[in-house]
C-alpha cells in the first residue's frame, strides 16, 4: 500500500514524504522534513538568538552567491561552495548553468530579498530572481558548518521526468557518480554525496551482478510528482529501479532494489 504526502514549504517547493513501502520495496532516499515553513525577514527577531544570528550569515553568503553570478566572477561564487561538492560544480559548471538560465530568461533585472528556512537536517536560502522574461527561486542548501552544498537554479528544464530517469541510471552504469546526482532535489543533495551513490550501486550489483542494459522504463503519474520505474537487466537477474520527480523535474527520491 502506498501513502504519500506533498507539503509546500515554500512557493515553487514541495516536499514529499514517502511514509510507506512502495511494491515491497523500502525507499532508501528519503526526502528530509522541515522544523518549519519560510521565515521572513521581519520575524528573524523572533527566533532563538543562535538560529536568528545563523539565518543572517547564510542570507548574506546567499547574496553574495547571486552577486557573485550578475557580475560573472564564477570563481568568487565557486568558493563559497563547502569542498565536498567542488567536484559537482566546476567553475565553467557554474558558468554554463547561469548562462543556460539567461538564455531563456533573459538578463538579471533585480535580486529580490533572501528568505531564509530552517530544517531538520541542513538550512537552505531562497533568493527570488527577477529576469527580463521570466521570475523564479534560486535555491541554495547549506550544511551545519554554513557552506553550501547543494544549488538549484530557476527551474527551467526542459527535459520529461522519463527522460532524468534514464539520464541517472546512464549515469550510475557509466560509473559517473556526480552526473548521476545532478538532477536530484538540492536539499536530497545536503543528504546525499557522490561517494553515497556510488556505495548504494555498487552494492546493488553485489547482489544482482554486473549492470547489463535498461530494458524499458514506465512513468506513473501519481498527481504532484511522477514514479519512473526503470527495469534493470543485471547479470544474475533483473530488477526495477524507481525514480520520483517533481513536476519541477527535480528527482526528490531514488529507491534502489534489494539494498
Amino acid at each position: 500500500m502506498q501513502r504519500i504526502t506533498v507539503r509546500n514549504t515554500h512557493p515553487g517547493l514541495k516536499q514529499l514524504a514517502i511514509s510507506a513501502a512502495i511494491g515491497g520495496l523500502t525507499l532508501l532516499f528519503p526526502s528530509p522534513s522541515f522544523g518549519q515553513d519560510e521565515i521572513p525577514n521581519e520575524d528573524l527577531n523572533s527566533l532563538p538568538p543562535n538560529i536568528a544570528e545563523r539565518a543572517i550569515t547564510l542570507e548574506e553568503v546567499a547574496t553574495s552567491f547571486v552577486d557573485s553570478l550578475k557580475v560573472e566572477n564564477f570563481e568568487q561564487a565557486r568558493s563559497l561552495l563547502a569542498d565536498s561538492v567542488q567536484d559537482d560544480f566546476s567553475t565553467d559548471d557554474i558558468a554554463s548553468r547561469w548562462q543556460r538560465t539567461l538564455e531563456v530568461a533573459g538578463n538579471l533585472v533585480e535580486r529580490g530579498e533572501a528568505r531564509y528556512e530552517w530544517g531538520v537536517n541542513s538550512d537552505f536560502v531562497a533568493i527570488e530572481l527577477m529576469f527580463e522574461n521570466a521570475q523564479g527561486d534560486l535555491l541554495l542548501v547549506f550544511n551545519s558548518e554554513q557552506e553550501i552544498v547543494g544549488i538549484d537554479f530557476p527551474p527551467l528544464r526542459a527535459e520529461n521526468p522519463q527522460e532524468i530517469a534514464e539520464a541517472m541510471v546512464d549515469a550510475l552504469a557509466s560509473n559517473d557518480f556526480i552526473a548521476a546526482r545532478r538532477n536530484l532535489h538540492p536539499i536530497l543533495k545536503g543528504e546525499l554525496s557522490t561517494e553515497d551513490i556510488e556505495r548504494k550501486w555498487m552494492g546493488l550489483q553485489s547482489i544482482a551482478g554486473a549492470y547489463q542494459e535498461r530494458v524499458m522504463t514506465q512513468v506513473r503519474d501519481a498527481g504532484d510528482f511522477d514514479i519512473v520505474v526503470v527495469t534493470l537487466q543485471f547479470e544474475d537477474l533483473s530488477d526495477d529501479l524507481l525514480i520520483f520527480v517533481n513536476d519541477d523535474r527535480q528527482i526528490l527520491g531514488v529507491d534502489f532494489p534489494r539494498d
